[in-house]
């Protein structure tokens, strides 16, 4: 069962790695569209946005770099292996998203006082090609429950929703010259990325700090390990989480009498069995008599 579940692990890192790849490939296509039609079209605007998306390839090219570094097996120095090198990764990319949050509420604000002129068919063109490149991105990520795979997802995802507004944006702006329109679901989108940014920081911080994972009830744990007639109590149990996906525990139990010492590697076999079903990899158990 342990060398099915870990290679699960090192299929479910691959497909990490991919997916970010494959992020990352069309990010930095869909940047090279956006020069070529900001210089055609003479739009100082849709340069810029091709420069901050140019940001966000160097944030998905560290993912990426991280991810691969994440799979490599354990060794004399990282014992537990890399997997906590994707919790880096995905603590840079939520930062980022909080920044740029903040930067775009700063900006939005100003604009409603200094409205600006949009070229609305380029911006159609460009948005209808951005939500099929960031679209292809959201649907990759979209089933993998890896913390820097949601905080890529979120990247993603800013993209995605940002050219659908756009998108929207043109054609209220194209029949009925609203140019206020785009400031306001630039607004909209912002906050919910900056809302988004800080519950992924915090479930992040509660990996680092080694927070009990929220999937697990330890009480419960305890009362389905006390189901084995051969164990008396749980002395000490403390769980937490490698990547916020595999989780790491000790226990130490007491088991009923002498007569059940010559159990105990049963005894633990079945407490592990228990505990893979949790995620838990990395289990250590001690046996007091």
């Amino acid at each position: 069962m342990k060398n099915n579940k870990f290679n699960q692990d090192v299929e479910d890192y691959n497909e990490m790695k991919r997916d970010s790849l494959m992020v990352l490939i069309f990010n930095i296509v869909f940047v090279i569209i956006e020069i070529i039609a900001g210089i055609f079209a003479n739009s100082l605007l849709i340069i810029t946005d091709a420069l901050r998306d140019l940001g966000d390839s160097f944030t998905l090219l560290i993912s990426y770099i991280l991810i691969k570094i994440s799979s490599k097996e354990s060794d004399n120095l990282y014992t537990y292996g890399y997997k906590r090198f994707t919790i880096i990764g995905a603590l840079f990319n939520t930062i980022i998203l909080f920044i740029s949050s903040i930067v775009v509420l700063y900006a939005s604000f100003y604009r409603f006082e200094n409205p600006e002129v949009i070229n609305v068919k380029i911006s159609f063109f460009i948005a209808i090609v951005g939500i099929i490149i960031s679209s292809e991105g959201v649907w990759r990520l979209r089933d993998n429950n890896h913390i820097i795979s949601k905080s890529l997802m979120l990247h993603v995802l800013e993209d995605t929703l940002g050219w659908i507004a756009v998108l929207f944006s043109s054609i209220l702006i194209y029949l009925y010259q609203i140019y206020i329109i785009d400031t306001i679901f630039s607004i909209i989108i912002a906050l919910f990325i900056l809302f988004q940014s800080i519950y992924y920081i915090k479930q992040i911080l509660n990996v680092i700090l080694q927070k009990v994972p929220n999937a697990l009830d330890i009480n419960e744990l305890k009362m389905k390990i006390l189901l084995n007639k051969n164990i008396k109590d749980v002395i000490d149990f403390k769980v937490w989480s490698l990547d916020g996906s595999i989780h790491v525990c000790t226990i130490t139990i007491k088991i009923s009498n002498d007569d059940v010492v010559s159990k105990t590697t049963l005894i633990k076999t079945q407490i592990k069995e228990l505990l893979i079903q949790y995620n838990i990899e990395y289990i250590t158990i001690e046996i007091q008599v």
